[in-house]
C-alpha cells in the first residue's frame, strides 16, 4: 500500500483469487480504519486473473470503504479482468478507470 496525500493506493498483481482475497481485504482495513484517508484506489494494472473470489473481495472492500465514507476506484483494469467485471456486472457498480499509476509501486 502507497498513500498520497488523502489518497491510499493498493497495488496488485498476478492472480486475484482465494490465496489474495484475504490480504486484499487487510490491506484495505488498514488504509481506511486509519481515517486518514477519502479515497482508496486499487490498481488493477498488473492483475492476470480474477475469479469470483476476488470479485467477493472486491465488494467487501467496497462496502467497507462505503460504511467509513471514502471513496473507491479501480484503475488499471485489464481487458480480461474488465470482461469479468462486466460479465458479473460489476462493471456498473464500481468507478473504474482505464489508467494505472506509471510508477512501478510493489505489489503485496
Amino acid at each position: 500500500m502507497s498513500r498520497d496525500g488523502r489518497c491510499a493506493r493498493l497495488t496488485l498483481r498476478g492472480d486475484v483469487d482465494l490465496s489474495r482475497v484475504e490480504e486484499l481485504e487487510r490491506q484495505a482495513e488498514l488504509a481506511i480504519g486509519d481515517g486518514a484517508v477519502s479515497r482508496l484506489v486499487v490498481d488493477l494494472g498488473g492483475v492476470d486473473f480474477m475469479d469470483a473470489c476476488g470479485l467477493g473481495g472486491l465488494l467487501q472492500v467496497r462496502d467497507s470503504a462505503s460504511r467509513a465514507g471514502i471513496g473507491l476506484e479501480l484503475h488499471g483494469v485489464r481487458p480480461r479482468v474488465a470482461r469479468v467485471l462486466e460479465i458479473s456486472g460489476l462493471d456498473r457498480i464500481f468507478e473504474i478507470r482505464p489508467d494505472s499509476d506509471p510508477l512501478d509501486r510493489p505489489a503485496w
